[in-house]
């Protein structure tokens, strides 16, 4: 029987091989056209293809966490689906029991980013140096080069606290595209994203970002667009929902306790 099922299953394997073969071939032309434009049109030569496989290599983790997320949010709402549908008190008490642990990191959080933000944001920036140390100039094509250089230029400021950074964090930078021991990024640019307003812009604080710090800028550039205390009041709302839930999990559970209960003749 092990020999009737080789064939299909060659046949399965084969086309699935072919259908991955055709899709990256089409995902290569497309990004070939879109970097044929970008170098045409800005004169920015950038592998997009090598991009996207180098995003993929970051955001593996965070993909892997969102499901791993999602799968557990799933199994909770079964929990609860069962227990408040079927009376099942062994799930009620897990479905509460989840959600109360969920409730009570959630009511941590926000107490914490009222009490002390700067948590939080120490925490970011030390993601950000530790990205920095990844940094290899303006002509590299990894995603932590590339995200500097983007941040850089478009939030108008140079390093996590200044220019100096890039001496003291950055080992593997590239100095080839540099001008005065400082990215050409860090410098206001015309939009063509490549040349300088002014060659000696490093010597001039009217003119450069030498000395704005991308860490404060990149959350002054965050609250142009989304307070982030709105967002922590936002998950305070979600905090009542979920007691309403917790609520709702104790009320079925006492309710079915109850009706399981053997009343006196």
């Amino acid at each position: 029987s092990s020999h009737r099922s080789d064939p299909p299953r060659r046949a399965v394997h084969l086309r699935f091989s072919l259908f991955s073969s055709v899709l990256e071939s089409s995902i290569k032309s497309a990004t070939s056209d879109i970097a044929t434009a970008l170098k045409s049109g800005f004169n920015i030569d950038l592998d997009v293809y090598a991009l996207l496989k180098n995003i993929s290599a970051v955001t593996g983790g965070l993909g892997a966490a969102l499901m791993v997320i999602g799968i557990l949010v799933l199994l909770l709402s079964c929990f609860g689906c069962c227990g408040a549908s079927c009376k099942a008190q062994s799930c009620l008490v897990i479905y509460g029991f989840i959600v109360a642990l969920v409730f009570l990191a959630q009511v941590i959080v926000v107490i914490v980013w009222f009490a002390s933000s700067d948590t939080f944001k120490s925490s970011v920036k030390s993601e950000m140096e530790q990205s920095l140390k990844k940094f290899t100039g303006i002509s590299s094509k990894n995603i932590q080069t590339l995200l500097q250089n983007l941040l850089q230029i478009f939030v108008g400021c140079c390093g996590v606290n200044n220019g100096t950074d890039f001496e003291t964090m950055s080992p593997k930078w590239n100095r080839t595209y540099s001008i005065s021991d400082l990215p050409r990024d860090l410098l206001q640019v015309q939009p063509d994203f490549v040349s300088p307003e002014d060659a000696n812009c490093p010597l001039n604080n009217t003119n450069s970002h030498y000395r704005r710090a991308a860490f404060e800028a990149m959350f002054d550039f965050i609250e142009q667009y989304m307070k982030l205390n709105a967002v922590f009041y936002a998950l305070g709302g979600i905090l009542g929902y979920e007691a309403l839930l917790i609520a709702g999990a104790i009320i079925i559970h006492r309710a079915s306790d109850d009706s399981n209960k053997v009343k006196p003749q």
